[in-house]
This record gives structure tokens, sequence and C-alpha cells, in this order.
């Protein structure tokens, strides 16, 4: 199969749902400069979530890996199958931003990106690429995300509803899980390493 074209597809794609989901508050601000998010910002932040166009292109990033893998093969390939998996991964995108996004006012969890204050790049590899995984709190402090990890469990469920038989099962749910947590910490490198770059494309 030729790969070229989703490679593409996918390298586009990362870069600009990264620009248009990055907010430009949180690139101005960093970890140690953190404010509690208010509600307004919450509700900001879960609109960015399922209209920006971040959206569209972190969708269309995991349907260009699964048409170059033909998966699941019962939806085919050519523009038809890629459809489908698009509207796979945009309907799973906003059941998981949303239960995310309401696990996070429940919990107090403050799950957007803040750039780290280290030196080292170590240090800051580290912390870009374990912060998926791990929210804010209103002192400041962090733990693991309650919310996060909800948000993606449950869209990776709930889509098992209309999976056909090859990409159903507990296998798959892990992998979509895995995929989606391996994505964001690629984007959370991208805010560590060049948020001044990345900023001007959502002014």
């Amino acid at each position: 199969m030729n790969l070229r074209a989703p490679t593409i597809l996918l390298a586009v794609s990362i870069g600009l749902a990264h620009a248009q989901s990055f907010d430009p508050a949180c690139s101005r601000r960093t970890a140690e400069d953190y404010v509690a998010i208010t509600r307004t910002e919450r509700a900001a932040d879960y609109v960015r979530s399922l209209t920006g166009l971040n959206a569209f292109f972190y969708a269309g990033a995991l349907a260009g890996i699964d048409q170059a893998f033909d998966r699941p093969r019962e939806w085919g390939e050519g523009h038809l199958g890629y459809e489908r998996r698009f509207g796979n991964d945009f309907a799973s995108n906003i059941i998981g931003s949303s239960f995310q996004h309401g696990f996070a006012l429940w919990f107090g969890e403050d799950d957007r990106y803040f750039p780290s204050n280290a030196h080292s790049f170590g240090e800051r590899v580290g912390y870009a690429i374990t912060s998926p995984l791990l929210a804010r709190h209103s002192n400041g402090s962090r733990s693991l995300s309650k919310s996060a990890l909800a948000g993606v469990a449950a869209a990776a469920l709930i889509a098992e509803i209309w999976q056909p038989r090859s990409t159903s099962g507990i296998g798959y749910v892990g992998r979509t899980v895995g995929l989606t947590f391996a994505f964001r910490a690629g984007l959370d490198f991208a805010r560590e390493f060049a948020p001044r770059a990345l900023e001007g494309f959502v002014r």
C-alpha cells in the first residue's frame, strides 16, 4: 500500500492541530505563574476542543494512520474508507472531550498545558511527555489526571458500539487509549519547545 499520502497527511495534521489547539494564554503563562482555571476558561477550552481546527486535524491524523494500515479492514480503502475512519475519530473526540471536561470540573482538575520552568533538556522532555497524564490543581500542584484517563477510556469504550468485528475488543480499546496519549505527548513536547512560534498561528 502507498503510505506517502497518509504520511504527509499525518505530518500536516499534527502541526496544524497543535497550532490551532494551543491557547495563547497558556504559552504566556508558565507552570510557576499558574493561576487556577475559571469556569469561563473551562467553557472556552471545552468549546475549543470540540469545534476548533484541532478537533478536525486530530481526527484527520488518526484516520490517516488507520487508513495507512487498512484498519478496520471492513471500512475499506479510498475516500469512503477515510471518511468512515475520520467520522469515527471525530465522534470519539467529542465523546472523550465531553467526559474529560465534565470530570475535570467535578474533580477540580485543570488539564491544560503550561510550559515548564526547567532549564535542562531532559527535565523539559520529561515534563512534556508526562503532562497528558497529569492534572494541575488550584494550588498549582499536579497529580494523576483522573479526568484525562476517564475521558480517553470512555471514548474508546463507547466507540466499541459501532466498531466492526476486526477492531472490537479490549485489545483495540487499549491501543486507542495508548495512541491518544502518545499523540498528546507529542503535542505537549512541541508546546514545550516551540510555544512562541506556535502562538503566532492562533492570533
